[in-house]
């Protein structure tokens, strides 16, 4: 008869520790939903802001698409300059919240006659802090690896997340003296359009982008955001381009 009490006490507390046990996973699982569904919209709202962004910067140049097919101006480099600050303060921000850095974003101009860069525009905050010797001056194809590379080896794109190592290797070469306080990080993103009498790409000009902090950028991801939107700000100097050939 003990031995049958025995079973049946261990049996009631069995069940009993069970439905405890049972309570206690139905309410881990609540508080991981709850975890879960927080997450969840601090996502989707990091994504809205991302979103947001791209989607003003890709308004921008389709609304002066637009308004240069109705009223050309006429060719000014100061108006694109302006205009393109406020695409770059956007392409900035946009890499700024994603990597939790502060990055900055120019756009360049290559001549080919000469081999030369200079920096035709930059985000508002590079405009203010960096020294007007940088923006004016010209640099040359060979003095700086993230160009030669696109140029010479007609990578998509050039991508580093720590100059200095490549820089301390020999890999890397920038004729900007003062480039070690500015950037670790960088993108580059040609800008570029088809020749159908060579059949190959000619560069123009690139979209940069960098940020003084190693280990900025995520290249399977962030390459491809670049990539959209070179090829938007392509399409404006494209039109451009057009214009200016049918008022000659």
């Amino acid at each position: 008869m003990a031995s049958l009490a025995a079973a049946i006490a261990y049996v009631v507390w069995d069940r009993g520790n069970v439905a405890r046990q049972k309570d206690l996973l139905q309410k881990d699982i609540q508080t991981q939903r709850e975890t879960w569904d927080t997450r969840f919209s601090e996502l989707r709202t990091e994504a809205q802001y991302i979103i947001d962004r791209l989607h003003e910067i890709f308004r921008t140049l389709r609304d002066k698409l637009v308004e240069l097919q109705s009223d050309p101006p006429a060719p000014d480099e100061n108006y694109d300059a302006g205009f393109m600050t406020n695409i770059l303060d956007s392409f900035a921000a946009v890499f700024s919240f994603i990597t939790g850095q502060e990055c900055a974003a120019s756009l360049k101009l290559f001549s080919a006659p000469d081999c030369t860069i200079r920096t035709m525009a930059m985000d508002s905050r590079s405009a203010r802090t960096r020294s007007t010797k940088e923006r004016e001056r010209e640099y040359s194809l060979h003095g700086n690896t993230a160009f030669a590379k696109i140029l010479e080896e007609e990578q998509a794109y050039f991508f580093s997340n720590d100059l200095y190592a490549m820089a301390d290797a020999g890999l890397y070469h920038d004729e900007n003296g003062n480039w070690r306080q500015l950037y670790r990080s960088v993108f580059a993103w040609p800008l570029q359009f088809w020749q159908e009498r060579t059949q190959t790409y000619e560069v123009f000009g690139f979209l940069c982008l960098d940020s003084s902090a190693a280990e900025a950028f995520e290249e399977d991801i962030d390459r491809n955001v670049g990539s959209c939107v070179a090829e938007m700000i392509y399409a404006y100097f494209q039109m451009v381009g057009q214009l200016s050939d049918q008022q000659s």
